[in-house]
């Protein structure tokens, strides 16, 4: 099995990753529950939720499972371990969270998003199921994880691991497609060379709601 790393970074100094918003800092007398909710506040207020797959659970040991028509999403409830993403027909795929995750615990809302937070942390992390119907009733399903950064001293760059089997790897759409049709995407192939997962765009907002640069970088 291999191991290929992919790191998010923004280029830029900002006040949050990927759902960027203001958020006030942790005092020693602020909740967990309360933190939590910030965290799960400032991801929806930029991402919504009209994209979110909201028929979850959890159980003793996964603390999301999102079941749908094509695809099973299940993550562990320690953050430690690999989340699975499976299209039912053995095309499955097991990523990691950061580093910066690992020590931390979960969460979920009822709007279905799987919030990793702690007081004593500058960043928190979410998950959150997508399950979106198309003009021809096609559903289109996946997973979408967030970063949020509470202040600018917090890192600007994350890697996220993905276990691969023998054979498959991790290519830009520059390298797949050709530089002139580049869309920023990465592509999950198997040894035929045929794309069975596509890793979107990343994108990041600052405070204020500004696009900020954001890229992938391949290790592996």
């Amino acid at each position: 099995m291999n191991k290929t790393v992919i790191k998010r970074t923004v280029a830029v100094v900002l006040a949050l990753l990927l759902t960027v918003n203001s958020l006030a800092s942790v005092s020693a007398a602020e909740t967990y529950e309360n933190s939590v909710n910030d965290t799960a506040d400032a991801i929806t207020d930029v991402t919504g939720i009209n994209d979110v797959n909201t028929d979850v659970y959890s159980t003793k040991d996964s603390a999301l499972v999102a079941d749908g028509y094509e695809m099973l999403l299940d993550v562990p409830q320690s953050s430690k371990e690999a989340i699975l993403m499976s299209d039912g027909v053995g095309e499955d795929i097991y990523f990691h969270l950061p580093k910066d995750a690992k020590n931390m615990e979960s969460v979920l809302t009822e709007d279905g998003t799987l919030v990793y937070d702690d007081n004593e942390s500058d960043v928190s992390f979410g998950i959150q199921p997508l399950q979106v119907t198309g003009n021809n009733e096609a559903v289109m399903e996946g997973v979408r994880t967030t970063i949020v950064i509470d202040n600018d001293s917090a890192p600007k760059s994350y890697s996220f691991s993905y276990d691969l089997n023998d054979g498959e790897r991790i290519v830009s759409s520059a390298e797949y497609l050709g530089e002139e049709y580049d869309t920023g995407e990465l592509y999950i192939v198997n040894e035929e060379n045929e794309i069975i997962y596509i890793i979107d765009k990343p994108w990041a907002k600052d405070a204020n709601g500004n696009n900020l640069n954001t890229f992938y970088t391949i290790d592996g």
